[in-house]
Protein backbone atom coordinates (compact mmCIF):
# COMPACT_ATOMS: atom_id res chain seq x y z
CA UNK A 1 0.00 0.00 0.00
CA UNK A 2 2.76 2.09 0.71
CA UNK A 3 4.41 1.89 -2.55
CA UNK A 4 0.54 2.78 -4.61
CA UNK A 5 0.44 5.86 -2.34
CA UNK A 6 3.80 7.23 -3.19
CA UNK A 7 2.68 6.21 -6.54
CA UNK A 8 0.00 8.23 -6.50
CA UNK A 9 1.17 10.95 -4.66
CA UNK A 10 4.32 11.18 -7.55
CA UNK A 11 1.76 10.87 -10.41
CA UNK A 12 -0.13 13.65 -9.12
CA UNK A 13 -3.27 11.54 -8.23
CA UNK A 14 -5.52 12.95 -5.19
CA UNK A 15 -6.11 10.79 -2.16
CA UNK A 16 -9.00 10.50 0.08
CA UNK A 17 -7.10 9.65 3.05
CA UNK A 18 -9.98 9.07 5.50
CA UNK A 19 -10.78 6.38 2.91
CA UNK A 20 -7.00 4.58 3.06
CA UNK A 21 -7.53 1.01 5.20
CA UNK A 22 -5.26 -1.55 5.97
CA UNK A 23 -3.06 -3.39 5.31
CA UNK A 24 -5.28 -5.72 7.95
CA UNK A 25 -7.22 -8.78 7.96
CA UNK A 26 -10.90 -7.31 8.11
CA UNK A 27 -11.67 -4.79 5.83
CA UNK A 28 -14.60 -2.82 4.44
CA UNK A 29 -14.93 -3.16 0.45
CA UNK A 30 -17.53 -1.84 -1.92
CA UNK A 31 -20.01 -1.91 1.43
CA UNK A 32 -18.94 -4.90 2.54
CA UNK A 33 -16.92 -6.61 5.30
CA UNK A 34 -14.01 -9.18 4.46
CA UNK A 35 -12.41 -11.18 7.19
CA UNK A 36 -9.42 -13.07 5.46
CA UNK A 37 -8.98 -14.88 9.05
CA UNK A 38 -12.31 -15.79 9.83
CA UNK A 39 -12.48 -16.41 6.09
CA UNK A 40 -16.00 -14.86 5.35
CA UNK A 41 -17.84 -11.89 4.01
CA UNK A 42 -20.45 -9.97 5.74
CA UNK A 43 -23.37 -7.70 5.17
CA UNK A 44 -23.86 -4.48 6.69
CA UNK A 45 -26.49 -5.14 9.74
CA UNK A 46 -28.30 -1.92 8.69
CA UNK A 47 -29.00 -3.38 5.14
CA UNK A 48 -29.84 -6.69 6.09
CA UNK A 49 -32.26 -5.06 8.54
CA UNK A 50 -33.88 -2.74 6.06
CA UNK A 51 -34.49 -5.67 3.63
CA UNK A 52 -36.17 -7.55 6.03
CA UNK A 53 -38.48 -4.74 6.45
CA UNK A 54 -38.66 -3.82 3.19
CA UNK A 55 -39.57 -7.20 1.24
CA UNK A 56 -42.61 -8.46 2.98
CA UNK A 57 -44.30 -5.17 1.81
CA UNK A 58 -43.73 -6.06 -1.82
CA UNK A 59 -45.65 -9.67 -1.42
CA UNK A 60 -49.06 -7.39 -1.35
CA UNK A 61 -48.45 -4.82 -3.90
CA UNK A 62 -49.41 -5.27 -7.67
CA UNK A 63 -48.19 -2.56 -9.11
CA UNK A 64 -45.06 -0.31 -8.54
CA UNK A 65 -42.88 2.15 -11.17
CA UNK A 66 -39.92 1.60 -12.78
CA UNK A 67 -37.94 3.68 -9.93
CA UNK A 68 -39.18 1.71 -7.13
CA UNK A 69 -38.36 -1.72 -8.52
CA UNK A 70 -34.59 -0.88 -9.50
CA UNK A 71 -34.01 0.65 -6.20
CA UNK A 72 -35.47 -2.90 -4.51
CA UNK A 73 -32.98 -4.65 -7.20
CA UNK A 74 -30.45 -2.62 -6.01
CA UNK A 75 -30.56 -3.70 -2.38
CA UNK A 76 -31.08 -7.37 -3.01
CA UNK A 77 -27.86 -7.30 -6.01
CA UNK A 78 -25.60 -5.87 -3.50
CA UNK A 79 -27.23 -8.27 -0.74
CA UNK A 80 -26.15 -10.98 -3.47
CA UNK A 81 -22.43 -10.17 -2.99
CA UNK A 82 -22.71 -12.35 -0.02
CA UNK A 83 -25.58 -14.63 -1.20
CA UNK A 84 -24.37 -15.80 -4.66
CA UNK A 85 -27.48 -17.95 -4.89
CA UNK A 86 -29.58 -15.24 -4.97
CA UNK A 87 -29.04 -13.86 -8.14
CA UNK A 88 -31.18 -16.25 -10.02
CA UNK A 89 -34.08 -14.70 -8.02
CA UNK A 90 -33.12 -11.05 -9.58
CA UNK A 91 -33.78 -12.54 -13.18
CA UNK A 92 -37.53 -11.82 -13.21
CA UNK A 93 -37.86 -8.83 -11.43
CA UNK A 94 -34.85 -7.52 -13.64
CA UNK A 95 -36.74 -9.00 -16.77
CA UNK A 96 -40.16 -7.02 -15.84
CA UNK A 97 -38.10 -3.30 -14.78
CA UNK A 98 -36.96 -3.49 -18.74
CA UNK A 99 -40.44 -3.52 -19.53
CA UNK A 100 -41.07 -0.19 -18.72
CA UNK A 101 -39.27 2.66 -20.74
CA UNK A 102 -39.16 5.38 -18.08
CA UNK A 103 -38.75 5.55 -14.40
CA UNK A 104 -42.25 6.89 -13.50
CA UNK A 105 -43.70 3.89 -15.68
CA UNK A 106 -46.53 1.69 -13.68
CA UNK A 107 -45.09 -1.88 -13.83
CA UNK A 108 -47.79 -4.95 -13.23
CA UNK A 109 -46.28 -7.28 -10.90
CA UNK A 110 -46.59 -11.35 -11.93
CA UNK A 111 -46.78 -14.50 -9.93
CA UNK A 112 -43.29 -15.23 -10.62
CA UNK A 113 -42.39 -12.17 -9.38
CA UNK A 114 -43.84 -12.94 -5.62
CA UNK A 115 -42.21 -16.20 -5.52
CA UNK A 116 -38.46 -14.57 -6.42
CA UNK A 117 -39.62 -11.85 -3.55
CA UNK A 118 -41.05 -15.23 -1.16
CA UNK A 119 -37.66 -16.94 -1.97
CA UNK A 120 -36.14 -13.59 -0.02
CA UNK A 121 -38.44 -13.79 2.81
CA UNK A 122 -38.25 -17.19 3.74
CA UNK A 123 -34.12 -17.19 3.26
CA UNK A 124 -33.79 -14.09 5.04
CA UNK A 125 -34.71 -14.57 8.24
CA UNK A 126 -32.65 -17.58 8.85
CA UNK A 127 -29.30 -15.93 7.38
CA UNK A 128 -27.06 -13.93 9.91
CA UNK A 129 -25.96 -11.80 7.52
CA UNK A 130 -22.26 -13.60 7.01
CA UNK A 131 -20.92 -15.99 4.68
CA UNK A 132 -18.18 -17.95 4.18
CA UNK A 133 -15.47 -17.23 1.16
CA UNK A 134 -16.32 -19.67 -1.52
CA UNK A 135 -13.86 -21.53 -2.68
CA UNK A 136 -12.34 -20.25 -6.29
CA UNK A 137 -12.38 -23.76 -8.11
CA UNK A 138 -15.22 -25.91 -8.76
CA UNK A 139 -15.00 -28.99 -7.97
CA UNK A 140 -16.80 -31.41 -10.65
CA UNK A 141 -19.21 -34.22 -8.95
CA UNK A 142 -16.90 -36.92 -9.89
CA UNK A 143 -14.11 -36.11 -8.18
CA UNK A 144 -15.86 -35.33 -5.07
CA UNK A 145 -17.24 -39.15 -5.43
CA UNK A 146 -20.72 -37.47 -6.29
CA UNK A 147 -23.01 -39.26 -8.78
CA UNK A 148 -26.63 -38.91 -9.32
CA UNK A 149 -29.46 -40.44 -11.60
CA UNK A 150 -33.04 -40.75 -12.23
CA UNK A 151 -35.01 -43.37 -14.25
CA UNK A 152 -37.97 -42.61 -16.41
CA UNK A 153 -40.02 -45.16 -14.65
CA UNK A 154 -38.21 -47.00 -11.94
CA UNK A 155 -36.58 -44.54 -9.27
CA UNK A 156 -33.83 -42.45 -8.06
CA UNK A 157 -30.39 -42.88 -6.64
CA UNK A 158 -27.07 -41.16 -5.56
CA UNK A 159 -23.97 -42.14 -4.00
CA UNK A 160 -21.54 -39.87 -2.50
CA UNK A 161 -18.34 -40.76 -0.56
CA UNK A 162 -19.71 -44.26 0.39
CA UNK A 163 -23.09 -42.90 1.48
CA UNK A 164 -26.04 -43.74 -1.08
CA UNK A 165 -29.62 -43.30 -1.48
CA UNK A 166 -32.04 -45.43 -4.02
CA UNK A 167 -36.07 -45.27 -4.05
CA UNK A 168 -38.74 -46.22 -6.32
CA UNK A 169 -41.01 -43.81 -7.74
CA UNK A 170 -44.27 -42.82 -5.85
CA UNK A 171 -47.56 -43.89 -7.11
CA UNK A 172 -48.56 -40.38 -7.61
CA UNK A 173 -45.58 -39.36 -9.55
CA UNK A 174 -45.97 -42.63 -12.12
CA UNK A 175 -49.29 -41.62 -12.58
CA UNK A 176 -48.88 -37.90 -13.71
CA UNK A 177 -46.82 -37.28 -16.89
CA UNK A 178 -46.75 -33.41 -16.01
CA UNK A 179 -43.70 -35.13 -13.67
CA UNK A 180 -41.33 -35.47 -16.23
CA UNK A 181 -38.22 -36.84 -16.92
CA UNK A 182 -36.24 -33.50 -16.49
CA UNK A 183 -38.53 -33.14 -13.00
CA UNK A 184 -37.23 -36.32 -11.93
CA UNK A 185 -33.46 -35.72 -13.09
CA UNK A 186 -33.26 -32.47 -10.86
CA UNK A 187 -35.11 -34.50 -7.89
CA UNK A 188 -31.85 -36.62 -6.84
CA UNK A 189 -29.75 -33.22 -7.34
CA UNK A 190 -31.94 -31.53 -4.56
CA UNK A 191 -31.93 -34.59 -2.67
CA UNK A 192 -28.12 -35.27 -2.33
CA UNK A 193 -27.81 -31.37 -1.55
CA UNK A 194 -30.14 -31.30 1.39
CA UNK A 195 -28.85 -34.63 2.88
CA UNK A 196 -25.22 -33.82 2.40
CA UNK A 197 -24.95 -30.28 1.74
CA UNK A 198 -24.27 -29.13 5.04
CA UNK A 199 -20.72 -30.76 4.32
CA UNK A 200 -20.08 -28.35 1.29
CA UNK A 201 -19.54 -24.70 2.90
CA UNK A 202 -17.86 -22.36 1.22
CA UNK A 203 -17.54 -25.35 -1.98
CA UNK A 204 -18.72 -24.98 -5.27
CA UNK A 205 -20.01 -28.05 -6.99
CA UNK A 206 -20.39 -28.92 -10.48
CA UNK A 207 -22.66 -31.47 -10.92
CA UNK A 208 -23.05 -33.76 -14.28
CA UNK A 209 -26.16 -34.51 -16.10
CA UNK A 210 -26.94 -36.36 -19.24
CA UNK A 211 -30.36 -34.71 -19.18
CA UNK A 212 -30.19 -31.12 -21.73
CA UNK A 213 -33.25 -29.51 -20.45
CA UNK A 214 -32.11 -29.75 -16.80
CA UNK A 215 -29.22 -28.12 -17.96
CA UNK A 216 -30.41 -25.45 -19.79
CA UNK A 217 -33.15 -24.83 -16.78
CA UNK A 218 -30.48 -24.16 -14.08
CA UNK A 219 -28.56 -21.79 -17.00
CA UNK A 220 -31.45 -19.58 -17.21
CA UNK A 221 -32.49 -20.12 -13.37
CA UNK A 222 -35.99 -20.51 -15.05
CA UNK A 223 -39.04 -23.13 -16.11
CA UNK A 224 -42.14 -22.84 -17.70
CA UNK A 225 -43.23 -25.79 -15.19
CA UNK A 226 -43.94 -24.62 -11.63
CA UNK A 227 -42.88 -28.18 -11.08
CA UNK A 228 -39.81 -27.75 -12.10
CA UNK A 229 -39.10 -24.03 -10.44
CA UNK A 230 -40.40 -25.34 -7.34
CA UNK A 231 -37.36 -27.91 -6.90
CA UNK A 232 -34.92 -25.22 -8.89
CA UNK A 233 -36.15 -22.82 -5.51
CA UNK A 234 -35.42 -25.50 -3.19
CA UNK A 235 -31.96 -26.61 -4.64
CA UNK A 236 -30.78 -22.49 -4.35
CA UNK A 237 -32.77 -22.15 -0.56
CA UNK A 238 -30.02 -25.23 0.60
CA UNK A 239 -27.22 -23.88 -1.36
CA UNK A 240 -27.68 -20.30 -0.11
CA UNK A 241 -28.37 -22.03 3.51
CA UNK A 242 -25.31 -23.75 3.34
CA UNK A 243 -23.19 -21.71 1.61
CA UNK A 244 -22.17 -23.32 -1.54
CA UNK A 245 -22.72 -23.03 -5.09
CA UNK A 246 -24.11 -25.39 -7.54
CA UNK A 247 -23.54 -25.34 -11.36
CA UNK A 248 -24.72 -28.13 -13.30
CA UNK A 249 -23.12 -29.20 -16.87
CA UNK A 250 -24.27 -31.87 -19.52
CA UNK A 251 -22.28 -34.60 -20.48
CA UNK A 252 -23.04 -37.30 -22.83
CA UNK A 253 -21.81 -40.60 -23.19
CA UNK A 254 -20.62 -40.22 -18.99
CA UNK A 255 -19.67 -43.39 -17.04
CA UNK A 256 -22.40 -43.11 -14.41
CA UNK A 257 -22.64 -46.58 -13.70
CA UNK A 258 -23.05 -46.39 -10.25
CA UNK A 259 -25.46 -43.73 -9.97
CA UNK A 260 -27.34 -45.72 -13.03
CA UNK A 261 -27.41 -49.12 -10.56
CA UNK A 262 -29.19 -47.24 -8.17
CA UNK A 263 -32.34 -45.34 -10.06
CA UNK A 264 -32.58 -48.89 -11.61
CA UNK A 265 -33.06 -50.10 -8.47
CA UNK A 266 -29.87 -52.74 -8.92
CA UNK A 267 -28.36 -53.28 -5.38
CA UNK A 268 -26.66 -56.49 -6.23
CA UNK A 269 -24.76 -54.25 -9.25
CA UNK A 270 -24.39 -51.58 -7.57
CA UNK A 271 -22.53 -53.28 -4.47
CA UNK A 272 -20.17 -54.86 -6.60
CA UNK A 273 -19.52 -51.34 -8.64
CA UNK A 274 -19.24 -49.63 -4.76
CA UNK A 275 -17.82 -52.62 -2.91
CA UNK A 276 -16.90 -49.72 0.12
CA UNK A 277 -20.45 -48.37 -0.36
CA UNK A 278 -22.04 -48.35 3.49
CA UNK A 279 -24.60 -51.31 3.51
CA UNK A 280 -27.48 -49.28 4.73
CA UNK A 281 -29.05 -46.61 2.56
CA UNK A 282 -28.98 -42.99 3.69
CA UNK A 283 -32.35 -41.91 4.64
CA UNK A 284 -34.15 -39.37 2.38
CA UNK A 285 -36.95 -36.83 3.29
CA UNK A 286 -40.08 -37.70 2.12
CA UNK A 287 -41.34 -36.90 -1.03
CA UNK A 288 -44.95 -35.77 -0.32
CA UNK A 289 -43.85 -33.72 2.61
CA UNK A 290 -40.81 -32.66 0.33
CA UNK A 291 -43.45 -30.96 -2.01
CA UNK A 292 -45.77 -29.60 -0.04
CA UNK A 293 -44.30 -28.15 2.91
CA UNK A 294 -43.09 -24.40 3.45
CA UNK A 295 -39.49 -24.26 2.08
CA UNK A 296 -37.62 -23.01 5.43
CA UNK A 297 -39.73 -26.27 7.24
CA UNK A 298 -37.28 -28.28 4.22
CA UNK A 299 -33.81 -27.38 4.84
CA UNK A 300 -32.73 -28.14 8.66
CA UNK A 301 -32.07 -25.02 10.14
CA UNK A 302 -28.84 -26.45 12.08
CA UNK A 303 -27.15 -26.16 8.73
CA UNK A 304 -27.39 -22.59 8.04
CA UNK A 305 -24.13 -20.97 7.91
CA UNK A 306 -22.22 -23.00 9.70
CA UNK A 307 -19.23 -25.31 8.39
CA UNK A 308 -19.89 -29.07 9.04
CA UNK A 309 -17.82 -30.53 11.24
CA UNK A 310 -19.00 -34.20 11.83
CA UNK A 311 -19.88 -36.87 8.72
CA UNK A 312 -23.34 -38.09 7.40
Amino acid sequence: MDVMLQSCHHLGVPIATEKVEGPCSVITFLGVELDTVNMVIRLPKDKLADLLVKLPSWLTRHTCSKRELLSLIGCLSFACKCIPAGRIFLRCMIDISMTATSLSQVITLTDEFWHDVQWWCDFLPSWNGTASLLNPNWIPSPEFELFTDASATLGYGAFYKGHWFANTWPTFITNDPLYSIAWKELLPILLSSLIWGHLWYGLRIRFHCDNISVVQIWKKGSSSCPRIMQLVRLLFFTAASNNFHVMISHISGFNNDIADSLSRQQILRFQRLAPQANRVPTKTPDLCTLLTAPMCDVVPSTSHNKPATTST
